[in-house]
């Protein structure tokens, strides 16, 4: 089977966003508290060396800080995106201090371009505010940034402010076109090369890693999980679609997502587990 090394758990039960571009598939759902963990060693079974807690924020789950000390613990390295909306300041920096990775969003350098971009008003000033504060105490930031119809125009002012700020790394990603971000393509969608437009930004940003996330390079082998213990992944047949298998504790859904990340499973694949049937082993 092929090896498992990043996993994403991804938090889809609660969603406190409203970005029209998110391509994570929440259900809005109360999170289990002890779900999470079961992942985490379950992860860790399958030889995770690596993981991304992830899904809008995983700084509303109450009790993060012992799951990422548990994820330090058994699988290692420990990444956490957050869009830092709901969150006590000092909470956020005492454990964003113990991962090593701590992703921000960043989608315009003025309030009125970052906020239309995401749907949510007063969000570019929660992160302005936050940013710098994570930076000096040490955390290792990466500044996160869509490119979309909406902000194309102001990129290269977003590498100017992500130069001032000086994050450990900027990481640039094409729009894809999946979940909300399908439903809302034509709002986000570009007809400029994606390549074409994030290059140039590297010389902009300079003092600061510049990494480019095109779909085609994000598309293969992704193992996601989420805070139910449902596996899924990126649809062979379609990069627009995932592919629901089961619960992660099932070694069958496993073997499953190998033979599709490996590419010996290239066929349609239409099967779309409900959430309420695929909750995890009692």
């Amino acid at each position: 089977m092929l090896q498992i090394n990043r996993v994403i758990l991804n938090f889809t039960s609660r969603c406190d966003m409203r970005c029209t571009y998110c391509y994570v598939p929440f259900d809005h759902r109360r999170p289990d508290p002890e779900m999470p963990f079961r992942v985490i060693e379950r992860c860790h079974e399958l030889g995770a060396s690596a993981i991304t807690i992830a899904g809008a924020n995983p700084f509303l789950f109450p009790d993060l800080r012992n799951l990422v000390i548990k994820a330090k613990e058994l699988i290692g390295f420990v990444h956490i995106d957050t869009n830092l909306l709901r969150n006590d300041d000092a909470r956020v920096i005492s454990i964003s201090r113990s991962v090593d990775l701590l992703g921000v969003p960043l989608d315009g350098s003025l309030a009125v371009i970052h906020d239309r971009v995401r749907s949510a008003r007063g969000h570019y000033h929660v992160v302005l505010r936050l940013l710098p504060l994570l930076i000096s105490s040490g955390v290792h930031v990466k500044v996160n940034t869509v490119i979309t119809a909406e902000n194309m125009h102001d990129v290269k002012n977003i590498a100017r402010l992500v130069c001032e700020l000086k994050p450990a790394t900027w990481s640039i990603y094409e729009f894809w076109p999946m979940e909300r971000g399908l439903a809302n393509r034509l709002r986000h969608q570009t007809v400029a090369d994606f390549h074409l437009t994030a290059q140039p930004l590297r010389e902009l940003a300079s003092g600061v890693h510049v990494e480019f996330g095109s779909i085609t390079d994000r598309a293969q082998h992704y193992f996601f999980v989420n805070d139910r213990g449902l596996l899924y992944t990126i649809d062979p047949a379609s990069t627009e679609r995932y592919v629901f298998l089961g619960s992660v504790f099932d070694d069958s859904v496993v073997q499953r997502w190998g033979e599709i990340a490996s590419g010996t499973l290239r066929r349609s694949i239409t099967l779309r587990y409900s959430y309420a049937k695929t909750t995890g082993r009692n």
